[in-house]
């Protein structure tokens, strides 16, 4: 018996790269359609998909709660859709990561916080699946917070109700 790997074709690429557009915060919050695919390179483990498509405001990710200036905004992503057909990577006007949901400019500490949650998005053309998972070493980082923080708590209770 001979295992078959599913391998994507340019078309298949094509279909993944603008659902994966359509699931993102930055295209739910106000994307317009069409999607226009600009280019399609075929790599040896890979398709990199680069994609047109406007939004009714500028900047990326959920703007729920922001200040926003109308103005129609061209946005052009590179998605890398792997042979069998998963989104790896996706980059939105080269400065924002559409598959970690964060801007690639972003200060440290939020860079920290990025590198704590990965989030894998699995797609097939009839349905998208996402992921969170967590590594241990974000793990032992977060649980090393929450003690700090307990210890500073208790420490201030003390203070305060510490008989003269």
């Amino acid at each position: 018996m001979q295992l078959c790997l599913a391998v994507v074709d340019e078309q298949q690429a094509g279909i993944v790269a603008t659902d994966f557009i359509r699931s993102t915060a930055t295209f739910q919050f106000d994307g317009l359609e069409p999607i226009t695919i600009s280019q399609i390179l075929k790599t040896d483990s890979s398709w990199n998909v680069k994609i047109t498509f406007r939004a009714r405001h500028a900047g990326n990710g959920n703007r729920t709660g922001k200040v926003l200036a109308e103005v129609i905004t061209t946005h052009e992503a590179t998605v890398t859709v792997s042979n069998s057909g998963l989104v790896t990577k996706a980059i939105c006007d080269g400065t924002y990561d559409l598959l970690a949901d964060i801007s690639l400019t972003t200060a440290t500490t939020e860079t920290v916080f990025q590198t704590v949650t990965t989030k894998t998005v699995m797609q097939t053309p009839s349905r998208t699946e996402e992921r969170f998972s967590i590594s241990p070493a974000s793990l032992v980082f977060i649980g090393a917070t929450i003690v700090i923080i307990c210890i500073i708590i208790i420490i201030g209770v003390s203070k305060r109700f510490r008989l003269s």
